[in-house]
């Protein structure tokens, strides 16, 4: 694994989905509460549904993310403090909220991981576009990786319109590597959520037909979003993907990809928890910095599915 057993701690896995109430959490908000748990002591191998006998286990890294924190020595007068919070504290804050973007940006990237070499180059985590790879990682023996049929690529999307039976492809194709019925999570950029909220008012078959929603005509409310949608092999609780987060595997602008997210196989595992330190006034003012070091753990690679464009 990527640290000494003496540092593994408990780890808790993803929220469970339930058909009843769709989770609304975008995943900014999971990895907030993620950010929190710990590694499991006995973690879990990547396990093949066809060679339920044999196992994989992957070298993985953490990598380090930190923020400076400091304030200006001016706003920390007597006079001030009245009519203002702690300025440090609130510099901390903002800081903890741009690691946890930098966190998922990082999460959700297609980057390989990377071994310090004592220069210039630090540990890097594998982001998880570069885990769900037909062809890869090199280090992932081709009978564990992600089967091309759960992968909607950018150029499927270039010749073809993303649609219903697309999306049942990748959770019928989970299906068959994982053999039982699965709640899903799809983590959606903007333009990939659009495209899946449209389901809701045509066919998305050759005619294109209208379907019809009864609404309540009192409500005065029209819902065009989907939050939960129900196949034959599973649900998927869909919730927004950050923008600013997302990888754009196709045209640059499209923001239009997705991660089909199977909780019980993906976890992030923390070296070091996320937290702030003070250092010494030096006269500038207060100043410190908030750090975190963490990896992420992906289990089963063909429990999970990618959208990487629809346009």
């Amino acid at each position: 694994m990527f640290c000494p057993s003496s540092l593994l701690k408990k780890l808790r896995s993803f929220p469970r989905l339930t058909s009843k109430k769709p989770t609304q959490l975008s995943l900014s908000g999971l990895l907030t509460a993620l950010l929190i748990l710990k590694l499991q002591v006995s973690a879990k191998v990547l396990t093949s549904a066809h060679s339920l006998t044999s196992s994989l286990v992957v070298l993985v890294w953490a990598t380090t993310f930190k923020s400076s924190v400091a304030t200006s020595r001016f706003l920390t007068c007597k006079k001030l403090l009245t009519v203002l919070a702690l300025p440090i504290a609130q510099a901390e804050a903002k800081s903890i909220r741009e690691l946890k973007r930098d966190i998922e940006a990082t999460l959700a990237s297609a980057n390989d991981r990377a071994v310090e070499d004592g220069s210039s180059t630090a540990y890097a985590l594998r982001g998880l576009g570069d885990w769900l790879d037909s062809n890869g990682p090199s280090d992932v023996p081709a009978g564990f990786r992600t089967p091309a049929a759960s992968i909607y690529t950018a150029a499927e999307a270039a010749a073809t319109e993303f649609g219903e039976e697309a999306l049942n492809d990748i959770i019928t194709s989970i299906f068959e590597q994982t053999g039982s019925t699965n709640d899903l999570m799809l983590v959606a950029d903007t333009g990939l959520r659009r495209v899946i909220a449209d389901f809701a008012r045509t066919s998305g078959s050759s005619d294109n037909s209208v379907r019809n929603v009864n609404y309540d005509g009192g409500s005065g409310q029209i819902t065009l979003r989907v939050d939960m949608y129900e196949s034959d092999h599973g649900m998927v609780s869909i919730v927004n993907g950050n923008p600013s987060c997302m990888p754009n595997f196709g045209s640059p602008s499209s923001n239009s990809s997705g991660y089909l997210i199977n909780p019980e196989y993906a976890g992030i595992h923390e070296l070091i928890a996320l937290g702030s330190t003070r250092l010494p006034n030096q006269g500038g003012g207060e100043r410190g910095y908030v750090d975190c070091a963490l990896t992420l753990g992906v289990y089963h690679p063909q429990a999970h599915g990618l959208i990487q464009d629809v346009t």
